[in-house]
């Protein structure tokens, strides 16, 4: 297994460590798909093996505290599962976690007490529920915060600072345009469809964003949904869809237009196994369209859904973030995520657009200078505390460890490896189990990192024209080195077909495995 940090990742971890070393608190802003998990979970495993007590990750939902556990968990493998408290609910943390995930609404005043003190409080979605977070200061003042965020506006940012959180520096920034300029996330087209009617919202009094009684009443007139329905049909393309409406009342009014052409309605009020099934159909390319509130627009990842539709203007930076960053997450075959903008041309609107994402930058606020604490943020240092050893990975379960060899097995022939599996891991999506289907591997057993990587290489190997895994069973079969350019397999197939399935001499001698003596029979 590999657990690595991306270079803007460990930037934002050493600035952060940086900051930490002279102030009580500072912000990191990452956009979504940008893996700031990663980036606390990683600050997690170096503050304790410097020495800190306890850290505490606070999150509004339970759906990102159990990212963050996962996260946590394997880049900090060392930790048993009693050191990782939960405080929320009637789950309660003890003096034994040296990690505590917590959700905010958990840590109120009657409870905040008896919770194991921290040395460190990370705040996920920093920017939401701001008065629950300068409690966390109030009440731990001594401890150190660090709020993480991947859609804050810069009112959000003037709201949250100098408290609960004093400084941004430059090099814990990273938007979504540095996301997707370097590659990691993939490129946007958006496409502006307007609604007229959305200019009588300019009359309608508003404190902030839209009302959601006001919006919806103007979205789920019948002439606009009509409108909208047949827009979608006439510009999505056929890609795998998320259209994110304003209301459940909303949402139900346009699945009825798309239900004929396989859109599924999907909300809160569902239960759960309902929300999971619908969630594979669309993951496995059943579903064509999900018609949606605002339930999957954070914590739900969907990297195969490469159209968004937008059928939620607002005012809101970060609200028009989360819509837009569920569909830039890389996927298999996906060159860019088209974006179906439903908007107005009315400029006293105030509604936000793609130049207020893609151009809009956020400005660092009294970050460190660069030689700060030189010895807290050395490079070498780092690396080698992030550094994960074979030693402190737990063994696989025997079934897990089976698995993973049967596919490894698979690979032998092209030289491939699935890699290692954390036991914690979550397992590969039934799409990219489809899709590794198409290179004839099975890769049951993998995880969604495993199967993501491997899918990577092969398309990779096909890129560089490289034997299909059935052309390099064959030729391994023979007795010959598998590891061959496509054209050379089929050359080899080809010539032992004709000479009845036995292997010709020259052929022997020419694709021998590398290190055996050529024996030519006579």
């Amino acid at each position: 297994m590999t657990v690595a940090l991306r270079p803007y990742q460990m930037e934002a971890v050493r600035s952060l460590i940086g900051e930490l070393s002279y102030r009580p608190s500072t912000l990191a802003v990452m956009s979504t798909g940008s893996g700031k998990t990663h980036v606390f979970a990683a600050l997690t495993r170096i503050w304790l093996k410097r020495g800190g007590k306890r850290v505490w990750v606070t999150a509004p939902r339970g759906e990102l505290l159990d990212q963050a556990r996962r996260t946590i968990k394997l880049w900090n493998p060392s930790l048993s599962d009693s050191e990782i408290g939960r405080e929320q609910g009637s789950d309660r943390a003890h003096d034994g976690n040296r990690v505590v995930l917590a959700s905010l609404q958990s840590l109120n005043a009657d409870r905040i007490g008896a919770v194991p003190p921290p040395d460190l409080i990370v705040v996920d979605e920093a920017h939401l529920h701001l008065d629950q977070v300068r409690s966390l200061a109030e009440a731990h003042p001594h401890a150190k915060r660090v709020g993480m965020t991947a859609t804050p506006d810069r009112s959000d940012v003037r709201a949250i600072m100098p408290q609960p959180f004093e400084s941004l520096p430059a090099r814990q920034i990273y938007e979504l345009p540095d996301a997707i300029k370097d590659g990691y996330l993939t490129k946007p087209v958006f496409r502006r469809i307007i609604l007229e009617e959305l200019d009588a919202l300019a009359e309608i009094p508003q404190n902030g964003d839209f009302a959601e009684g006001s919006l919806s009443q103007v979205m789920s007139q019948p002439e606009v949904v009509a409108h909208c329905a047949r827009a979608i049909l006439d510009q999505y393309e056929g890609r795998q869809s998320v259209a994110f409406c304003v209301d459940i009342s909303h949402a139900e009014k346009l699945q009825a237009y798309l239900a004929p052409h396989g859109a599924e309605l999907i909300h809160g009020g569902m239960n759960r196994d309902e929300r999971a099934r619908i969630l594979s159909n669309f993951s496995m390319g059943k579903t064509p369209i999900l018609v949606s509130v605002m339930l999957l627009s954070y914590g739900v990842d969907l990297p195969n859904a490469s159209c968004g539709i937008l059928l939620r203007p607002t005012k809101s930076r970060p609200l028009y973030s989360q819509m837009v960053g569920r569909f830039l997450r890389l996927y298999p075959g996906k060159e860019d995520a088209l974006i179906l903008d439903f908007t107005s041309n009315s400029q006293e609107l105030g509604l936000v657009t793609p130049d207020d994402l893609l151009y809009g930058e956020m400005e660092a606020i009294d970050g460190a200078p660069e030689a700060i604490n030189a010895d807290w943020t050395a490079e070498e240092d780092l690396e080698e505390q992030l550094l994960i050893t074979a030693a402190e990975l737990p063994p696989m379960p025997a079934e897990g460890q089976y698995r993973v060899i049967q596919v490894e097995t698979q690979l032998s022939c092209i030289g491939v490896s699935a890699g290692y599996r954390h036991e914690l891991d979550p397992p590969a999506t039934w799409a990219q189990l489809d899709y590794l289907r198409k290179f004839k591997v099975d890769g049951e057993g993998l995880s969604m990192d495993q199967a993501s990587s491997l899918i990577d290489e092969l398309l990779e190997r096909a890129r560089a024209g490289w034997a299909t895994i059935p052309q390099a069973r064959l030729v391994q079969k023979w007795g010959l080195n598998p590891i061959v350019k496509f054209t050379e397999a089929e050359s080899i197939i080809a010539r032992v077909k004709a000479n009845n399935w036995r292997v010709p001499p020259a052929v022997r001698v020419k694709y021998r495995v590398k290190g055996e003596k050529a024996v030519v029979s006579r």
